[in-house]
């Protein structure tokens, strides 16, 4: 439950097996980074995936086939084994199938952060064409102390046009610094938001941003009608200001 609650599954990431895109020159890198993984792999003592089991599953990635056990899933068998598997995770990124691309992103997000990670995500950053141009920056939180990193999460929070998501510009806002910004974007999120789900996340979210922007939304949330929102607010603001 708690992987599906961490991953859930969205629509948008099915395709019909008929769409899978056919092996490019991108899969004959891939089969390469897949050979140094899988060598890595035994040198570690790990026991270590057939390599061309490794590219049939991130080639499937984003594929739904109900007809395999729940851990032979593409994405449940590549997360169980993301670090192992991260330079061949990393390679995928450039695969010509989107879909499959945004799913090695995903699961790298679970990943151990590493320079080769960071150089890949700068790259497709950098890149206003890639597909994956605004999930890749908003991977690069992690990699906020570097300046390439941070001038991209600098332009990216003021960018309404690629980051229309209030939520998506409070996350770089508060990676490049402006935590009180980020803090008044998720007060005015939670102020519209329809769904105590959603008000309850957001609340969750001003609970660590540390600025009186934030006790401000969360003190305003905490006189809202639903018990739901309104009990998460006060028990965020007990957290984030124990005097209040």
């Amino acid at each position: 439950l708690q992987f599906f609650y961490n991953h859930p599954f969205d629509k948008s990431d099915e395709v019909r097996l008929d769409q899978i895109v056919m092996p490019s020159p991108v899969f004959l890198r891939l089969s390469l980074v897949l050979c140094v993984a899988v060598i890595s792999g035994q040198s570690s003592g790990a026991p270590a995936p057939d390599a061309a089991l490794i590219a049939q599953k991130i080639q499937a990635l984003g594929v739904r086939d109900d007809t395999l056990p729940y851990e032979q899933q593409p994405y449940t068998w590549l997360w169980e084994r993301r670090e192992q598997l991260a330079p061949a995770l990393i390679a995928g990124l450039q695969s010509t199938n989107l879909e499959s691309a945004r799913q090695c992103l995903r699961i790298l997000e679970g990943v151990t952060p590493t320079p080769a990670l960071e150089e890949a995500l700068l790259k497709i950053g950098m890149e206003h064409r890639q597909g994956l141009h605004r999930e890749a920056i908003l991977a690069l939180r992690r990699f906020a102390s570097d300046p390439r990193a941070a001038r991209l999460l600098e332009s990216g929070w003021t960018n309404t046009a690629v980051f229309p998501s209030a939520s998506d510009r409070a996350k770089l806002a508060e990676a490049a610094g402006h935590r009180r910004k980020a803090a008044e974007l998720l007060g005015s999120l939670l102020a519209t938001n329809q769904e105590a789900w959603g008000c309850v996340e957001i609340i969750r979210r001003l609970a660590t941003n540390g600025t009186p922007a934030a006790l401000s939304a969360l003190s305003q949330a905490a006189t809202d009608k639903r018990w739901r929102v309104a009990a998460e607010a006060r028990l965020a603001t007990a957290v984030a200001d124990p005097k209040a």
